[in-house]
């Protein structure tokens, strides 16, 4: 773990990462891609296309290889619905339209919505720095459907603790892309030297510094990121021990 003290310097905004920084899967990565695949096969049955399970969830699978290349090589992010169009291309579904489309990207984001849960210590945390310490908040995250995001902030009660939401897919860019970060804070109207990148990841970590924020990382099971001159915490509640 670095060994980094107390932030000395005068904090004006918290920024969070969403996916396993704030909201945390209840379910392994297999179980998630295969109640997807279920949930994809049964909209494209109420549309008269037959499909396994098996059939729906390697077209998923590759297709998610592919889109990641992408993501990777142009920064840019591919939304459900390009992504979704692609798969059912693979599938060998030719005559695609805006309804299709549309009804199985709700399919494929539903373990999104329905599996995670806040982290238990999220509200907590979120309120302190909110309503007690009085500082801005906001989320960064890399994701391909903001929708989905928004549905779960309000299913907990969650977004009344967040001035500004960044979304990689209504941005076109994806973390570390400095662009992303720099939006988050001349939205929230506050210097890079004076706010935090509460993340999980080495997106975050790259991102905050790029812009000049202070990036602390949640390292729940172990390090995952670069850690030279970063706070790493073990839980989301220790944030607070640096705010």
């Amino acid at each position: 773990m670095s060994e980094v003290s107390r932030m000395a310097f005068n904090i004006s905004a918290v920024l969070f990462d969403f996916w396993n920084t704030l909201f945390i899967p209840q379910v392994d990565p297999v179980t998630y891609w295969r109640l997807r695949a279920e949930y994809v096969r049964e909209a494209l049955e109420s549309f008269g296309y037959s499909y396994s399970t098996e059939d729906v969830l390697n077209a998923l699978r590759h297709t998610r290889k592919v889109c990641d290349v992408i993501r990777k090589f142009g920064n840019r992010e591919i939304s459900v619905y390009g992504e979704v169009a692609a798969a059912l291309h693979f599938l060998g579904i030719e005559s695609l339209d805006e309804k299709l489309v549309s009804e199985v990207s709700k399919s494929y984001a539903r373990p999104f919505i329905e599996t995670p849960k806040p982290d238990e210590d999220a509200e907590l945390v979120l309120s302190t720095i909110k309503e007690e310490r009085g500082l801005k908040t906001g989320i960064i995250s890399n994701t391909m459907f903001s929708w989905a995001n928004r549905e779960l902030l309000r299913k907990y009660n969650l977004q009344k603790y967040f001035d500004v939401l960044i979304f990689s897919d209504e941005m076109g860019r994806l973390k570390p892309d400095p662009v992303i970060f720099r939006a988050a804070l001349s939205r929230l109207g506050v210097n890079a030297e004076n706010a935090i990148m509460v993340g999980d990841e080495p997106a975050d970590v790259i991102g905050a510094r790029a812009v000049g924020m202070r990036p602390i990382l949640v390292a729940r099971s172990g390090v995952n990121a670069p850690t030279k001159d970063v706070i790493v915490v073990r839980s989301l509640k220790e944030v607070l021990e640096y705010i």
